[in-house]
């Protein structure tokens, strides 16, 4: 069904490249997208590298053999191509360390698209932390709420906020764990972006502890609104956090360390809301900037001396 899907994908862009052909095609590693693309002098193809499915499968535990195959497909994808690229150096070290790959590092463009509403919904504490996106063990969404309850303990009035999918329904496990400590976390389930940044916006911070990820939207939009972010070390988030200015970063799948992050922020204790993003990243990740990084990996820009 991949390799199908990847083949009429192709297909498709071959007929339309036929009426007007294309100066450039980038398309990405997900589900083998850009599998059968054929190289075509003159135009180049350039893949995305969306993630390292090889880390997503270890931090779920998932050793099977339909996992095992889309790994190969990720990497068939990214040899055949022109160039290929990841938005984060712990997605690109992963493929240039482990199998050779010639993967660059490309940052996507910074860029808010809507602005936030400006009420928040239904059902918000008035003070809380959010973790938000998709409620997942890769996203650290589990040992988060391993990690409430020791928080609970030094700060009972530590308030959580979540909000988008359960597609695992992790969430009736987790009530049952936290008994009649569940009242002091909010479930609001997937918002409109409008009022999701409402919500992001009103946060003392986000809380992201990803075992694995790749530069995410979620923690750039929580920067980009000037609220900290806590994360893990190592995963691509402290590609983008300033611990003490930014946010905090602890070790992987640490609840004890993340409770007592999650205390240290509450409390105000070393980062606060309000900071200006403006790192290197930042400067790296202004969309201009990004064009010229797009453009010069397919040859289109000279390198920079």
């Amino acid at each position: 069904m991949i390799a199908g899907n990847a083949w009429r994908l192709a297909a498709a862009l071959a007929r339309r490249d036929a009426r007007t052909p294309f100066d450039l095609v980038q398309s990405s590693d997900y589900l083998a997208t850009g599998l059968f693309v054929p190289r075509r002098p003159g135009r180049p193809h350039l893949v995305r590298c969306s993630s390292a499915i090889e880390l997503l499968a270890a931090a779920e535990g998932d050793d099977s053999p339909r996992r095992r195959w889309e790994a190969r497909l990720q990497r068939a994808c990214i040899r055949r191509a022109d160039a290929a690229y990841a938005p984060s150096r712990f997605v690109a070290d992963h493929f240039r360390e482990r199998h050779g790959l010639a993967v660059g590092v490309l940052r996507p463009p910074l860029l808010r698209e809507v602005e936030p509403a400006p009420e928040l919904p239904p059902g918000v504490p008035k003070r809380y932390l959010l973790h938000f996106g998709r409620l997942s063990a890769v996203k650290g969404s589990e040992v988060l709420a391993r990690a409430l309850p020791r928080a609970w303990r030094s700060e009972p009035e530590l308030r959580l906020v979540l909000a988008g999918s359960d597609p695992q329904r992790r969430l009736a496990g987790w009530r049952a764990l936290w008994g009649r400590d569940r009242e002091r976390v909010a479930w609001l389930g997937e918002l409109e972006r409008p009022e999701l940044y409402a919500v992001l916006r009103g946060a003392e911070a986000a809380v992201l502890p990803s075992l694995v990820d790749n530069l995410p939207n979620t923690a750039i939009e929580s920067l980009m609104l000037g609220v900290p972010v806590v994360a893990s070390a190592g995963a691509s988030l402290d590609e983008l956090v300033e611990p003490g200015r930014s946010g905090l970063l602890v070790p992987p799948g640490d609840e004890e360390a993340l409770a007592e992050a999650l205390v240290r922020v509450w409390r105000g204790e070393g980062v606060a809301r309000g900071f200006r993003f403006d790192s290197a990243i930042a400067e790296a990740m202004r969309p201009e900037r990004a064009l010229d990084g797009l453009l010069r990996l397919a040859g289109r820009l000279p390198d920079q001396a």
